[in-house]
């Protein structure tokens, strides 16, 4: 999955430059190529506080992760399936496919789909998505693809937000950060992304998010 992301990426890389490793490091950490850390800090929308107030209030009265109801096989009460990205491809025109597990793709759209607002309004890219089967799986569980068009600097950035931004959430709540509670918010590349924590019962080792009701 990371030579064809690799590949998709150099495709669309400005006059034919190809990334090296130090910008798929930032690629990867939701930087797009040529940026530094840096770049992250501090960018919040002027209206956070009051959107924290609101996910407070959201989180104390029981509103999980918007795409928890899929229907992923279970063993013990627990998910089975891998989050992340599960596909990846150049389509002819150019724009780059993007197939995700549920639960990462309620983090990638956001309440209401601010985050992906927030991305489309960053990059200028153009930003298509909708839920199909998998119907390779046993259990048919549902997978949510993205269709990224626009120029290839749009494209680029756009792509390199999405990465940074899944593998947030795989930090999250794949154990790295288990027993601990984290921000709601959380800025990807100036983009702020919702962390709604998924049912213990199926993802037992997510962080808990940490901003009680006001």
């Amino acid at each position: 999955m990371d030579e064809l992301l690799d590949r998709a990426l150099r495709k669309i890389a400005p006059d034919g430059r190809k990334l090296g490793g130090e910008d798929s490091m930032r690629v990867r950490a939701g930087q797009p190529p040529g940026q530094t850390k840096e770049h992250d800090q501090g960018r919040f929308p002027c209206n956070a506080p009051e959107r924290q107030k609101r996910l407070q209030c959201r989180m104390q009265n029981g509103v999980h992760h918007p795409e928890t109801q899929g229907t992923a096989k279970m063993q013990g009460g627990a998910e089975t399936v891998a989050q992340g990205i599960t596909g990846a491809r150049i389509l002819k025109s150019g724009a780059i496919e993007l197939r995700t597990t549920l639960l990462v793709a309620g983090f990638l759209i956001g309440p209401g789909g601010s985050s992906i607002r927030d991305i489309v309004a960053r990059t200028g890219a153009e930003i298509s998505s909708w839920s199909i089967k998998k119907s390779a799986a046993p259990a048919k569980e549902r997978l949510r693809v993205f269709v990224i068009g626009g120029s290839p600097k749009a494209v680029r950035e756009a792509v390199a937000i999405f990465l940074g931004a899944v593998s947030r959430y795989k930090d999250l709540v794949e154990g790295k950060h288990a027993g601990y509670m984290v921000d709601v918010l959380q800025p990807v590349a100036g983009v702020e992304f919702v962390y709604l924590p998924p049912p213990k019962n199926r993802v037992p080792h997510a962080a808990g998010a940490k901003l009680p009701c006001l």
